[in-house]
């Protein structure tokens, strides 16, 4: 079933009613208003939808990275094309379809994905609704630009009088395209999200949970090196009390940090602009289910506050798994180290 999230696509459609169902030939005929009548066959709609759903569902777990279970995805792909026999209901006002399409939403994501956290949820539920604002999209553009007589829009449901054939096609390419798009985004991104790490300096060293977090894109300036983000107790362990002082914000910098290795980060939030305290450690080693990496001359920067999980206490950013493993390009942080 596809559900548009246009409400214009409510709006700009041609209503209509529907006038009686052929129980021998399993179909119902549908009027829209100021056009021919239109035959539709129910059998013909579920199948279209439920082939649609699934290709929907599985396009949002490309996006975020997930391997659902097949049988998952099937069930809400069926749940989905049950769904779409809503285009036979009197005409539902606006508010309460987009209502009803919110709530059929969010039961599919539960049902193709089982997520176990409201964090992942909502990105399954935007990654969905992303495709799902694509394709509605498409349909939009072929109702606009062809309006084509066999294609009926009802209470956010889609019906095509048109080759199963094309429409397979259609839904295929689209398909493709979404999933060319998503390995792009993710190139330089590894498939594990949560990683043991290593972090050394100056011959401390720590062993802690990383998260890798598509967001966290600082680096310094200067170098281009880039910023890892750990929380307070981490930094203490590797840095010298005076220098960890200045970075928590309770000293100024010492008189005798003058090995360069201090950095002034800025760093965008939702609260507005901050600027970070870092200090340019040895190296940090990222642990993988299949392989291990060692990237040197990295920048370490606190966290004013916990990690809310408690399941990590590091963040590690997309440049991480960028740079060559042994970081002949990060070299660049250590002589600008040496030059201030």
């Amino acid at each position: 079933m596809l559900r548009s999230f246009f409400v214009a696509l409510h709006n700009a459609t041609n209503y209509g009613e529907v006038l009686s169902y052929n129980y021998k030939k399993n179909s119902i005929d549908f009027l829209p208003c100021g056009v021919i009548k239109t035959k539709i066959y129910v059998d013909v709609l579920v199948v279209i939808n439920i082939f649609i759903n699934y290709f929907l569902l599985s396009a949002a777990s490309l996006i975020v990275r997930l391997k659902p279970k097949r049988i998952r995805l099937a069930a809400g792909a069926f749940t989905g094309g049950a769904y779409s026999l809503v285009i036979f209901l009197p005409n539902i006002p606006n508010v309460l379809s987009v209502f009803m399409n919110f709530c059929m939403s969010v039961l599919l994501v539960l049902i193709a994905f089982a997520p176990k956290k409201i964090t992942v949820f909502i990105k399954e539920f935007a990654a969905f609704f992303a495709v799902n604002f694509i394709f509605a999209g498409l349909m939009l553009a072929v109702w606009l630009v062809f309006k084509p007589s066999g294609m009926v829009y009802n209470n956010a449901a889609v019906y095509f009088d048109i080759d199963v054939k094309l429409l397979v096609l259609s839904t295929v390419v689209c398909y493709a395209v979404l999933t060319l798009f998503s390995k792009l985004l993710k190139r330089n991104s590894p498939d594990d999200k949560l990683f043991d790490v290593k972090l050394c300096n100056k011959g401390a060293a720590v062993f802690t949970k990383a998260l890798f977090d598509t967001g966290n894109l600082l680096s310094d300036g200067f170098s281009d090196t880039p910023v890892i983000i750990a929380e307070r107790s981490v930094v203490k362990k590797l840095v010298p009390e005076g220098i960890f002082s200045f970075i928590d914000g309770e000293a100024a910098l010492p008189i005798n940090a003058d090995d360069g290795s201090i950095r002034l980060i800025p760093a965008g939030t939702v609260g507005g602009e901050s600027i970070l305290r870092a200090v340019l450690i040895d190296s940090v080693t990222v642990i993988g289910k299949k392989e291990a990496r060692e990237v040197k001359n990295v920048i370490l920067a606190e966290s004013k506050t916990p990690f809310s999980s408690g399941d990590y206490s590091v963040l590690l950013g997309p440049k991480i798994f960028e740079i060559r493993e042994g970081n002949q390009k990060n070299e660049r942080a250590k002589k600008t180290a040496g030059k201030d």
